[in-house]
């Protein structure tokens, strides 16, 4: 089991989703606790250490794992597919 914690900016991108996206990324967002493998790319470049999943299609979520004594994600970007930076 992973603890999951989420940087400021990727709450404040959180509060800016309408009522469906934000419901549907904490949905993912809760999940990486258990798994936050499965789904998920590994990032590369500037973005190396990262990874990231797809949530219905229309929305992302990016996070890094570190899996020392504690197991931890943190989420540190949300936002639509349109928005993403490593889309550019």
């Amino acid at each position: 089991m992973h603890e999951v914690r989420i940087q400021r900016r990727a709450e404040k991108q959180l509060s800016k989703l309408s009522n469906d996206g934000f419901e549907k990324c904490m949905r993912a967002i809760e999940a990486l606790a258990d798994d936050p493998y499965t789904g998920a790319r590994k990032m590369q470049g500037e973005f190396a250490g990262w990874y990231r999943k797809s949530v219905s299609g229309e929305y992302r979520v990016a996070y890094t794992i570190e899996d020392g004594d504690v197991h931890v994600v943190e989420v540190v970007w949300v936002g639509t597919r349109q928005n993403a930076p490593w889309d550019r």
